[in-house]
């Protein structure tokens, strides 16, 4: 058999070693967790096992670099945009958990209207008439098109008639 031994015990293919001895060498570099040289032997095998006509071989040597990759690959996970994430923890009934997360992205973004609409109905989720008014207000005051949905907003009917929301007139 062509294959060397380092001196951390680890087999690597010899030169001209056959494909069967690179690839007990590739996967013994897997084991030992060295991925990177263990691609390297594999990507080569692949190339010649498919110029060579060893199809299973090749397909062998693939399905291990296809693994290898998939294991090295990082799944993004998406970050949700502050409102978004309010918004899940309102349509989930989580209000507390709403107000902690638009207080922290209202510390950095006070400009934003929306964040400040959804506090006012996390506010009126809480029937907490006044705090609603209050981040109604704010929000009109960076964007006057948001108080068409204050009309609309079916979680606003509960304190539509308190004195703080007729403050605002939208009678």
């Amino acid at each position: 058999m062509t294959i060397e031994t380092k001196t951390d015990g680890s087999a690597v293919p010899a030169p001209g070693a056959n494909l069967e001895e690179r690839f007990a060498a590739a996967l013994d570099l897997l084991y030992r967790n060295r991925r990177d040289e263990a691609a390297t032997v594999l990507e080569a095998m692949e190339i010649e096992a498919g110029k060579s006509g060893q199809v299973a071989m090749a397909r062998a040597a693939r399905t291990y670099l296809t693994a290898l990759r998939s294991r090295g690959e990082t799944k993004a996970v998406p970050v949700l945009q502050p409102e978004m994430a309010a918004q899940l923890c309102l349509n989930r009934g989580e209000t507390d958990g709403a107000l902690a997360l638009l207080d922290k992205a209202l510390a950095t973004q006070d400009k934003d209207a929306r964040l400040f609409y959804l506090k006012a109905i996390a506010h009126a989720q809480k029937d907490e008439a006044e705090a609603a008014a209050a981040a109604i207000r704010r929000a009109a005051s960076l964007n006057p098109d948001i108080l068409h949905q204050v009309h609309l907003e079916p979680d606003f009917d509960r304190i539509r008639s308190t004195s703080f929301f007729a403050a605002l007139g939208m009678d």
